[in-house]
Order: structure tokens, then sequence, then C-alpha cells
């Protein structure tokens, strides 16, 4: 099966790299150097497993600039678009999204287009009465960052916002992917799977939604704060104000790469911390600049661990349970 791949980020490739061992998978995105490093065979993966699982099987994967070429001949599409917010409103912006699933459901009216982006409650519904029926489903992802390719290899259930042989179609092929077998499908409404992704997201950060006292490092709060009794935006400003108060003049986000760099929870937090009057700091990967930015900074935000921050574990903040430095 050829499987188009819109999207060049850490959950496509995982799922490329994954699903081309049984599929043809055309990646496709606007960043020439990423597609000439996966034609290259060169994979922008920090995954531990990445090197074994490359030598233990062959792929078949490849990118083009060309969307309407990857899409050409396709039997499925996989769309899996990094979302901004948009720092007026606070919502997420679709737009680029959108016309990503409105030129596949173009092209491909009667081939499934599977969603892996974290959309917006309602999103999938809406763009199927906007594209005319067209064959949307939402599949999210629940990979760890750092280790999407190891997750999407070893998921222990998965599941697809559609309830009938749509669903049932995606489904058998997120399972291809996989190195394990028999695993647990639940078919759900397009809105309850879109709802369950962002619950898994709020429950995360109920159980991370503190800084811990270390080696000196001043705790922030006194208990975590819980995403079930706050709104995901009321957490971020709460947790702000007590990073203000903890005595913290520069908050670093260490970020592995230019992807990671507008999530939603990034872009309000940053945004909380400058309306109280404590500074920001982004580094973005590779080693210019990371000395001073380690030097400069009172505490270090990390969506997961990495080699670069070992000399200053003391004062990282993670939320990777997963690995430690």
């Amino acid at each position: 099966m050829k499987i188009a791949m819109i999207g060049l980020g850490a959950v496509a490739l995982a799922d490329a790299l994954a699903l081309g061992r049984h599929h043809e998978v055309v990646l496709t995105g606007p960043v020439p150097d990423l597609v000439d490093d996966i034609n290259a065979g060169r994979y922008r993966l920090t995954d531990p497993c990445l090197a074994g699982y490359l030598a233990a099987h062959q792929i078949s994967v490849r990118a083009t600039l060309d969307t309407r070429a990857a899409l050409e001949n396709a039997q499925m599409v996989f769309v899996s678009a990094p979302l901004s917010l948009d720092p007026e409103t606070n919502f997420l912006r679709t737009v680029e999204l959108e016309s990503r699933i409105e030129l596949a459901a173009q092209l491909l009216p009667h081939v499934p287009i599977a969603i892996r982006s974290a959309v917006p409650i309602g999103f999938t519904q809406s763009q199927r009465t906007r594209l005319n029926g067209a064959k949307l489903v939402y599949a999210p992802e629940f990979s760890r960052i750092g280790n999407a390719l190891w997750d999407i290899l070893n998921p222990s259930f998965l599941i697809v916002g559609d309830r009938g042989n749509l669903g049932q179609s995606v489904a058998r092929v997120l399972a291809s992917a996989a190195l394990v077998t028999d695993i647990p499908v639940r078919q759900m409404d397009p809105s309850e799977t879109e709802a369950l992704r962002h619950l898994s997201v709020l429950y995360e950060d109920a159980q991370v939604a503190y800084f811990k006292q270390d080696h000196g490092v001043p705790r922030i709060e006194q208990t975590p704060i819980s995403a079930a009794d706050l709104p995901r935006q009321e957490c971020i400003t709460v947790l702000a104000d007590r990073i203000r108060g903890g005595g913290l003049n520069k908050v670093g986000f260490y970020l592995p790469s230019m992807s990671s760099s507008d999530t939603p929870g990034m872009i309000h937090l940053q945004t909380a911390l400058r309306a109280v009057g404590v500074s920001t700091q982004v580094h973005i990967g590779g080693a210019d600049g990371l000395d001073h930015f380690k030097n400069t900074c009172d505490v270090v935000v990390a969506q997961s661990v990495s080699s670069d921050l070992t000399d200053i574990r003391a004062k990282v903040v993670t939320r990777d349970h997963y690995a430690a430095i």
C-alpha cells in the first residue's frame, strides 16, 4: 500500500519509519533540508531505538516537496502538522492543517485520511461537514517526546475516531506499524476521541505542573496544580505567578528542534511568564550559544532530557518521566 504522510515532524517521521516495513511511505512538507535528509537516510529523531531498528529492518520511506506527487495513487493519507497558538485569541491555528486535509480530500475523495495532530474538540466532524463527507478519521498518537518511534512500534492500545469500517481500516494500518500483536483497539466517535487526547495531556500536566526543589532550586509550588480542577490556561497562569514568587528571574526553554518551538503549552507559559515580569530564553538544539543559555538561566524547562543538560541537571525541569539525566 502507498501511504502519503503530510508532515515532516517527529510523529510523522516515526509513523513513516514504522509503516515503511510493510508499505511504501512518501512524506511531504515545505522544508527542503528535512526532505533531503530523509532521502539520504538521515532521520532527525532522538529515539534511542532508531539505529537498532534501521539495522534490523528494510524500510521504504522517501520524501518530496511536491505534495500532489506524494498524494498521487496513495491508498491512505496521514496528516501530522504541528499547530501553533494565536496569541490574541488563545485558540489553535488550524488553517494550515485544514488546507492540507482539503487538498488530500479533493485529490483522493475515496481514500481514508487519518489526522494525527492534536486538534480542537469537534474539529474532525466540522471538517467532515465542510468537505462533504470526506473520509476523515481522528487517530491520535500517545507517544513520548524522544521515544515516538518506540511507542508507535510498541503500542499498548490503539484508538480511532470512527465506529465503522473506515475506523477499522485505519486501525489495521496502524497495527501493521507495530512490532507487537494483539493490540487492543477502541473505536469511538470523533469528538470523543479528540476529548480523550486532550484529557491525556491534561492528566500528564497535572502530574508535572510543579517545579521540584532540588540542589538549591526553589520549590515553586507547595502542591501540584490539578488540571481536573483548573483549565489548562489557568494552570499555566498560576504556575507563572509562583515561578515569580520563587525568586526566579530568567526561565530557559530547551527545545530539541524548531518544530517543537510553537506548541500551545510552550507559547502559553512563555507569555504568562513575561506578563509577570520573568524573562525567558529559548535554545533550539545545537551547541551554538548553549553554554551561555545554561549559565544565564535560573531554571531550564525541557520537553525531554538530553545529554546537553547533564551538567545542569539540578535546575532542569522536564515532563519526561522515563529518562534520567
